[in-house]
């Protein structure tokens, strides 16, 4: 591959059963797509997706090489965050800092980015259309998918649209986060 054919964005997969919780309310809010179960750190906000003139296999090794120097992040789910003026659902994380830091790693480093006009917010969507009505909205705004869980993979995925109106998301590369947390 020479170049992403699609928007790509690099993300840390979230393991199950959180997982499996997300896609259960993704199953009970009519979720359109089969996009894996992520927390993005590069691509939706703050930085925004690879650049066109990004190589893939460039972009592999930066990420390869700061996997090695990052530690796994342990995160819990918080409250849902409803994007501004969307019909997007989110779920936020207690402690944002860890990913704003892989953020700010990966936006400083030698990987390409497009411009994104959103501020950087760590987060796992799972609905992106309308609620029904209000009582629906305030219900999915107290939505809740506790418990701990170790987030050591990231990912490269893309995002397309089909032309049956589907969404797919290739997997284009994955490494495991394996620094030691100094802490």
């Amino acid at each position: 591959m020479d170049k992403f054919e699609h928007d790509t964005f690099v993300v840390l997969d979230v393991p199950p059963p959180q997982a499996e919780g997300v896609n259960r309310v993704r199953a009970g809010n009519a979720y359109p797509m089969t996009e894996p179960v992520t927390i993005s750190v590069a691509g939706s906000s703050g930085v925004g997706v690879f650049s066109d003139d990004q190589r893939p296999s460039e972009a592999f090794g930066i990420l390869d090489a700061l996997a090695l120097r990052t530690a796994p992040i342990a995160a819990e789910f918080s409250s849902v965050h409803r994007w501004p003026g969307t019909e997007i659902f989110v779920f936020t994380l207690t402690d944002e800092e860890p990913f704003r830091a892989l953020h700010e790693v990966l936006a400083a480093s030698r990987l390409k980015f497009r411009e994104s006009p959103f501020p950087y917010r760590p987060h796992c969507t799972f609905r992106i259309t309308a609620p029904r009505d209000e009582p629906h909205a305030q219900e999915l705004s107290r939505l809740t998918l506790p418990g701990r869980f170790l987030l050591d993979q990231m990912s490269v995925y893309g995002w397309r649209k089909l032309p049956s109106g589907e969404v797919d998301c290739p997997h284009y590369h994955r490494v495991t986060l394996s620094g030691c947390d100094d802490a």
